[in-house]
């Protein structure tokens, strides 16, 4: 059974790859990368029934910072006939009514010196929050992307959605690069 799993969510991110690249030539940057695994990681997510995104069937993702994730429209504009969920995406300068605003908020590397100040604002809110920051789940956030033999991985943060209320599949801790307690 464990292979199974195992097997079956790399079959998804692997398909998820090449749903990216427009022409087949093209090979997908790490941002269009980071853009897909985001839009998978929402499937693995549970949030309080108040704020779960299934309800309304769209998930908001803000981005918090300069970051060329603001620019993944296409990315999130796509849908599949096997989830229903719409993705919207927009930037956000304010962390203000970030709960009924943003169910994912994928904070940018620009905003680095402010982390610390932006995870205790966002700690207790039912809100997913990803980056690319060095060590981001480490030091607090969620899911921390990284470059792995030029691969991207992610950690997560356990803690991080026990505060905010999350649950996150035991699949999605599966193939984690590293769960932080």
């Amino acid at each position: 059974m464990y292979i199974y799993r195992q097997f079956k969510i790399i079959v998804i991110f692997s398909c998820l790859f090449g749903f990216v690249a427009a022409p087949a030539y093209a090979a997908p940057t790490p941002d269009q990368i980071k853009a897909v695994m985001i839009r998978k990681f929402v499937e693995f997510i549970r949030w309080p029934e108040a704020s779960a995104p299934q309800k309304e069937m769209l998930v908001k993702i803000c981005v918090y910072g300069d970051s060329a994730m603001s620019g993944m429209n296409a990315v999130f504009s796509k849908t599949s006939s096997a989830n229903a969920i719409q993705y919207s995406l927009s930037n956000i300068s304010q962390l203000d009514n970030v709960a009924g605003a943003c169910h994912v908020v994928f904070i940018s590397a620009s905003r680095q010196d402010q982390l610390s100040s932006i995870l205790a604002v966002l700690r207790s809110k039912p809100v997913l929050t990803v980056s690319d920051v060095n060590n981001f789940a480490e030091r607090g956030g969620m899911i921390g992307f990284h470059i792995i033999d030029g691969k991207i991985r992610y950690n997560i943060n356990n803690k991080a959605f026990e505060a905010a209320q999350l649950k996150v599949d035991a699949q999605l801790l599966e193939i984690a690069n590293k769960v932080v307690e």
